[in-house]
């Protein structure tokens, strides 16, 4: 695959400018999300390119080079092996995860051999734990790698006149409003929505051009995901109780998760099944979401919601692609999106919000102090109507905006001293 299609994956001005830094480079994400790729992009930079060495630990001849306890030797051996000793080597190693020692081999390069950098990549924060323990604070960087955003999305898809009505647009600045978008562009925009809606953001997957081709790299991405993590690193017994859990899971985006039910369901005990969900949200295939209440106590006690964090794979593990407009799991499948984009592009605390009475707001937004409630309402929509769930936050909370994420309806109103932004999902 050719890495030219990579070059403005957003993330990467991040991972360049981590390059002139000492730190232990840690870029973790789900499998195929292009954390290879862009390894090898950094790897032709013009500081870089001339002195650095890759290994893939998924191979078990470079696992060797790196499992002798005399740490010593092994940075000698890289010394020697790089093309010039006496310079500043770059050392990257694709998926960590396969290697035990990680965290101490890693401490003690930085500690010792400080003309070696260090660049990794991880598919499992369980795997990986240690890398984030606190004998590698001060010594290390983590970089998150999502799949596609939407925007990224469009640019993959050489969509370029529409990315760039959109490219810059930033919800939650102070001066924001929905901007005047042409018909045409707003069906385009709403069009490349619903495709991403049904494949999701796998590099790999949004770069086919026939859909029996992107349904079957999702099959290939999930069945490769089963073989190599969840066989091979954590040694699963039931792999099909597993699968049928992850079934489970994916049919209900959106929606609270009690364990007593999954337990009933898929005939495993509580602790196993408890074991799964935290392996498949370590492997980085789906996340809960906890609920926002004033009281930490009862927050923590209740349930969680699940979600993909992939939508494309998620309708791979169901089994089904077509979105009629009338299936009401596509509004689920909208919900997980506006999550997904919100963890990609900006960095607040996200939780949801539920009441005694059961009003719900899909997610509230914490960050320098405000709160902003989400609500995500996909049907098509012609008047300003606020959703009952919101209007109960607002009562509540006071928050100083709030948002309603749309199918393809723009306005901002006042309600109850609260502006409320109605937006068209593609825009978040």
């Amino acid at each position: 695959m050719n890495n030219k299609k990579f070059l403005h994956r957003d993330i990467l001005p991040e991972l360049r400018k981590q390059l002139d830094t000492p730190y232990v480079v840690i870029l973790i994400g789900s499998r195929r999300t292009g954390k290879t790729t862009l390894l090898k992009i950094l790897m032709e930079e013009p500081t870089v390119r001339e002195n650095r060495l890759y290994f893939d630990l998924e191979n078990p001849l470079y696992r060797q080079n790196f499992h002798q306890l005399d740490y010593d030797r092994i940075a000698r051996q890289l010394l020697q092996a790089l093309p010039k000793p006496d310079r500043r080597g770059y050392i990257f190693l694709d998926e960590i995860q396969y290697l035990e020692n990680s965290a101490s081999l890693l401490k003690y390069m930085f500690d010792h051999y400080p003309q070696l950098k260090f660049i990794v990549s991880g598919s499992s924060s369980l795997r990986i734990k240690s890398l984030f323990s606190d004998s590698m604070m001060g010594r290390k960087r983590v970089v998150r790698l999502y799949p596609l955003n939407f925007r990224e999305f469009l640019r993959f898809k050489q969509k370029e006149e529409l990315l760039r009505l959109i490219q810059n647009m930033d919800v939650f600045s102070h001066q924001f409003t929905p901007p005047e978008l042409l018909p045409s562009h707003r069906q385009e925009l709403l069009t490349e929505l619903l495709d991403f809606l049904r494949f999701g953001g796998y590099p790999e997957t949004t770069l086919l051009k026939q859909d029996e081709e992107r349904i079957q790299s999702l099959y290939e991405i999930y069945t490769s995901y089963i073989q190599k993590d969840i066989a091979f690193l954590f040694s699963i017994e039931h792999v099909e109780k597993f699968n049928k859990l992850v079934q489970i899971l994916a049919a209900q985006i959106g929606n609270l998760v009690n364990m007593v039910e999954l337990t009933n369901t898929v005939g495993l005990a509580r602790s196993t099944i408890e074991r799964y969900t935290f392996i498949l949200e370590s492997t980085f295939v789906l996340r809960f979401l906890l609920p926002h209440y004033s009281n930490i106590r009862k927050e923590l006690s209740k349930m969680p919601k699940v979600f993909f964090e992939d939508v494309g794979l998620c309708n791979a593990v169901r089994g089904r692609f077509l979105l009629a407009p009338e299936d009401a799991f596509i509004g689920q499948l909208a919900e997980n999106f506006v999550l997904n984009e919100l963890e990609k592009r900006y960095r607040f605390q996200i939780k949801f919000w539920r009441n005694k009475n059961k009003q719900e707001v899909d997610f509230v937004l914490f960050e320098g102090g405000e709160t902003i409630p989400v609500e995500v309402k996909f049907q098509a929509q012609r008047r300003f109507r606020i959703p009952m769930g919101l209007k109960s936050f607002i009562r509540a909370y006071h928050p100083r905006r709030a948002l309603v994420i749309t199918r393809d309806y723009s306005e901002v109103a006042q309600w109850n001293n609260t502006e409320i932004i109605f937006m068209p999902i593609y825009l978040i």
